[in-house]
């Protein structure tokens, strides 16, 4: 692993760390709120960052992430998502970014079973109009 991604990946915790009040918000959700939770955020890296920021943060708080994808366009934006489970508890957290100059979790919401899977659909549909071969797609639409 290079000096230069570790850098990167630190940064980037470190300064959705610093943005407490989105992370606590997150938090928060993840304890007490429906099976589904949505964060919005942007950032200066990319998919592959902000996944490993998302799951670090889960782990750091008690949740185990179980499954965890990412999908993103040729427009700088995309969508993480992560199964995590704590004790009895499961939950659903998309998380959907845009490139930009900033650091900032935008918003946090719960949502139902019904309300997450449609938006998680819509998103990846919005997504997948950049993919040339979409059988992980395919296979995740099934899945949910």
């Amino acid at each position: 692993m290079s000096l230069c991604f570790l850098f990167a990946a630190s940064t980037l915790w470190e300064v959705f760390r610093m943005d407490m009040g989105g992370m606590k918000k997150v938090l928060n959700e993840l304890e007490n709120g429906r099976s589904w939770v949505a964060v919005t955020v942007k950032t200066r890296e990319g998919p592959t960052k902000v996944l490993e920021t998302f799951e670090k943060y889960l782990k750091d708080n008690g949740w185990k992430p179980q499954f965890k994808a990412n999908w993103w366009s040729s427009n700088a934006f995309g969508v993480a998502m992560f199964e995590a489970e704590k004790g009895k508890e499961h939950r659903v957290v998309l998380v959907k970014w845009v490139v930009t100059e900033k650091e900032e979790v935008m918003n946090v919401e719960s949502k139902d079973d019904r309300e997450g899977r449609t938006e998680f659909y819509a998103l990846v549909d919005m997504i997948s109009d950049d993919l040339i071969f979409d059988s992980v797609l395919r296979h995740m639409m099934s899945r949910y």
